[in-house]
């Protein structure tokens, strides 16, 4: 156990914590499901979160999801996942509702991520490069993504567009366009006169048109939640603080206040820069993590494209098939039914009729 509310009480054993979830539970012995339980994992490739970490990630999340009053734990399950667990019966009967919790849930996690500095983990629903490949690429586009079997550049742009902005959140213009650096991304930055910046464009090496001309795209074009009015906040350090680093600078003997508190906050800029190098460096291993997923999307996009393909195509034969039945069964004069009745069936001979055209012969048998 690492953490939770019944952590900070001293209910550190396990049938301890245990047994005050179920007290809490039985103040309402009508719910059914008292008992609410999630797990949080790193994604790939992310560092080693410490107990402390994970600690300060789950109180937040506690309380984006509204349950930081109720009775809770934490447990570290292994090197990159710890198991949450909370009673939805407070001590005083309060009920924790937990509408749309699993949406709450990726909504908190997004936030936690870009605040604690994680890889952001795919989500199908939300996936910037899910959301591109399925609706914001050309038919020409999908074509040559088919015959290169390849990703589209506009998607490799979004995935390594994306994995910049998380490495620079609260690190302003400079720290993006560092990190875009570091993606293999080329940028140019729309400024008017007034100084104001109105947003990027933005260019993936390598990608050019039929005549041989550099392709730049909006950063909207890319992807819309890639517009600056959705970017600048989160590049803004008042809005989204980078976290300070915690430094232990000694004071020296005879050493003033000031000289000492100078000397934290030069420790603390550094510690700060190695930070922001340290996140830099993670930019090309979540930007390929992101274009392999979109490579999968894409996959699975092309195979259900096959399989509605040749749905179509036998839906056409058996379409084909049924009409020729229904033109054939037309041919038939309307004096047929008579001809053919019992008294004078013997009589008639539909080889010599010319209502009946020669495939109609065909289909019966009677062509001579």
């Amino acid at each position: 156990m690492i953490g939770g509310s019944l952590c900070l009480e001293g209910a550190t054993v396990g049938d301890v914590w245990a047994h005050e979830l179920r007290e809490a539970a039985a103040a309402r012995p009508e719910i059914a499901k008292a008992i609410w339980h999630v797990s949080l994992r790193a994604a790939p490739g992310d560092r080693a979160l410490t107990d402390a970490e994970w600690a300060d990630l789950a109180t937040g999340f506690a309380a984006r999801m509204g349950f930081e009053a109720h009775p809770w734990v934490l447990i570290r399950h292994g090197e990159d996942h710890v198991h949450l667990a909370m009673s939805r019966v407070n001590y005083d009967g309060a009920l924790w509702a937990g509408r749309h919790d699993y949406r709450a849930a990726q909504a908190a996690c997004s936030e936690l991520e870009a605040e604690h500095r994680l890889a952001a983990a795919p989500r199908v629903s939300s996936a910037a490069t899910k959301r591109v490949a399925d609706h914001q690429l050309s038919a020409g586009e999908w074509r040559r993504a088919e015959r290169t079997q390849t990703v589209p550049e506009r998607v490799q742009l979004a995935s390594r567009v994306h994995a910049a902005l998380a490495a620079s959140t609260g690190r302003g213009r400079d720290g993006f366009e560092a990190a875009l650096e570091v993606a293999g991304v080329q940028h140019r930055a729309s400024v008017a006169s007034t100084g104001r910046v109105s947003g990027y464009s933005f260019h993936l090496p390598g990608h050019v048109d039929a005549a041989g001309e550099a392709v730049w795209l909006k950063a909207s074009q890319v992807d819309k939640a890639l517009s600056w009015g959705k970017v600048a906040p989160l590049l803004d350090p008042e809005q989204h603080p980078a976290p300070v680093p915690v430094v232990k600078v000694p004071k020296k003997l005879l050493q003033t206040r000031a000289g000492h508190q100078a000397q934290v906050r030069q420790a603390q800029q550094e510690a700060a820069e190695q930070a922001a190098e340290r996140d830099r460096a993670q930019v090309p291993a979540l930007a390929a993590a992101g274009i392999e997923r979109a490579a999968g999307w894409w996959a699975a996009r092309k195979e259900q494209a096959e399989q509605e393909q040749a749905r179509k195509a036998a839906e056409a034969v058996e379409l084909a098939e049924v009409m020729r039945i229904v033109r054939a069964s037309q041919a038939y004069p309307a004096s047929e039914a008579t001809r053919r009745s019992p008294t004078t069936a013997s009589t008639y001979d539909p080889a010599r009729d010319p209502a009946l055209d020669a495939q109609r012969r065909r289909d019966h048998g009677i062509e001579r």
